[in-house]
């Protein structure tokens, strides 16, 4: 498993960490697009369209001219027009026409397209002609009408025997021929027979268009998804899902060097370091919920803090864990008038100690008070200069929150993929208790060894204090 890192920042970087980490929902949708445009490719048959192009003789710089050819072109595209013709088997079943403008112009065509050119071309043909006589017959009535109601006002004169005079009869001459003249709105034929097209893209190109189809909706399925999850996988979407921003993004063991994990460790002893007022300094290292990280990140700081000259006690405060040494945090707990000296693992001389959980039993809640660990705080400071505190889960463990509330700081740890709500929740009983949040570190998961536990270089590894 490579280490995954955020070359990017900002909105885009979000994106495409989020895609990244969800490569194989991208993977799923670009192989089922490719299936299906390879099944359309070698399987779907092609299609034909011919034309046939008709003209009115009108100004198509003049409203009424265009006006009229969009007319034309909406009653030809009617459904119910489109119903008359395959009615009347004008329209074969697997054909279709349309009619559409010839740009700027009192030209429009009307297109059948079809399974195979000969029928396209059939088609288009007879459609054109029916509709040029369809359209001019309407208007060659019209024209009629016109006629007769010009003749009309006479024949009821002749009919009463009332005298016309010439003029008046070379008058009505002129208004008929100019009826039967206006032709400005007649269909013509300008091309009834053309050459079929064939419509389709190529194999390659509807591949090609499978491909960038199935990646779009791939990575926007990737990135909706990531979005509903509550999960968070990056350092993104800690800052997305929580108020927090890690202070640190430390890498499995599987994918990087010891000398890359071991530094993102050694950044995190210095926020201890730098957030330290000066003098004794006590912090409680936590987690919302169990996990195999927190004793590793505990012991890394307690450890680096130790090489750096600053005298540390680490104190595995987790009861509910199982201790290595006979004596330990339980024991004390039971008999804290013996004092803390004889529960501590290593020598003052060496800066670093450990307090173990122990082998003692009883209830960690009853164990762990608001006196008893004050107490216990008290006599660390007199032997160290900085307490790291191993600390039960906050959601699973009441006395998590003494721990921290009695600490000076209060430093969370969670794994890559753990629930935002359990972070938020985490912070929630935190700040109900004034605890000083110093930050939170994450720790990357390999998810193909996930149940290795993972741990920290110690500081031998990285170097002996002097």
């Amino acid at each position: 498993m490579k280490r995954l890192r955020e070359p990017l920042s900002g909105a885009l970087g979000v994106l495409v960490e989020r895609i990244r980490r969800r490569w194989w929902v991208v993977a799923i949708v670009v192989a089922v697009a490719l299936l299906g445009g390879a099944v359309s490719a070698f399987t779907a048959k092609p299609t034909y369209t011919a034309k046939a192009a008709l003209s009115a003789t009108t100004d198509s710089e003049n409203e009424e001219g265009s006006a009229l050819i969009l007319g034309l072109i909406y009653l030809f595209n009617d459904p119910t027009y489109q119903e008359s013709l395959r009615a009347n088997g004008d329209l074969p079943a697997g054909a279709s026409a349309n009619a559409s403008a010839a740009a700027a112009s009192p030209i429009f065509t009307i297109d059948v397209t079809a399974d195979s050119p000969e029928v396209a071309k059939t088609v288009a043909a007879k459609l054109g002609e029916k509709y040029l006589q369809h359209v001019n017959e309407r208007l060659r009535d019209a024209r009629d009408k016109t006629i007769a109601a010009l003749r009309k006002p006479f024949d009821d004169r002749l009919a009463r025997n009332e005298y016309i005079s010439f003029v008046e009869w070379n008058q009505l001459g002129a208004d008929i021929n100019k009826v039967n003249a206006g032709t400005e709105k007649d269909l013509w034929n300008l091309q009834l027979d053309s050459a079929p097209t064939t419509n389709g893209s190529s194999k390659a190109m509807t591949l090609a268009l499978a491909l960038g189809g199935g990646l779009f909706v791939g990575c926007l399925a990737a990135v909706l998804l990531a979005g509903l999850s509550g999960r968070m996988r990056s350092r993104a979407e800690v800052r997305e899902k929580s108020d927090l921003d890690p202070l640190v993004v430390i890498p499995t063991v599987s994918a990087s060097t010891p000398d890359e994990r071991s530094e993102q460790f050694e950044r995190l002893a210095n926020f201890v370091g730098l957030a330290s007022p000066g003098g004794f300094t006590s912090i409680a290292v936590a987690a919302p919920r169990d996990t195999d990280s927190l004793p590793e990140v505990a012991r890394a700081i307690a450890e680096r803090r130790a090489l750096q000259g600053t005298r540390t006690i680490l104190v595995r405060a987790n009861l509910v864990a199982s201790g290595e040494h006979p004596k330990g945090l339980r024991d004390y707990l039971h008999s804290p008038g013996d004092g803390i000296a004889s529960y501590i693992e290593g020598s003052p001389q060496d800066r670093f100690q450990e307090l173990d959980v122990g082998k003692g039993g009883g209830d960690p809640f009853a164990l762990i008070s608001k006196e008893s660990f004050s107490k216990l705080i008290d006599e660390l400071g007199q032997r160290a200069e900085l307490v790291v505190v191993e600390t039960p889960a906050i959601l699973t463990a009441a006395e998590a929150q003494v721990i921290c509330a009695l600490t000076d700081r209060t430093l969370l740890v969670i794994e890559q993929g753990s629930q935002a709500a359990d972070l938020n929740e985490s912070v929630h009983l935190l700040k109900q208790i004034d605890a000083d949040i110093l930050g939170v570190a994450m720790l990357e998961v390999d998810e193909r060894a996930a149940s290795v536990i993972r741990r920290a270089p110690s500081a031998t590894e990285v170097g002996n204090p002097s």
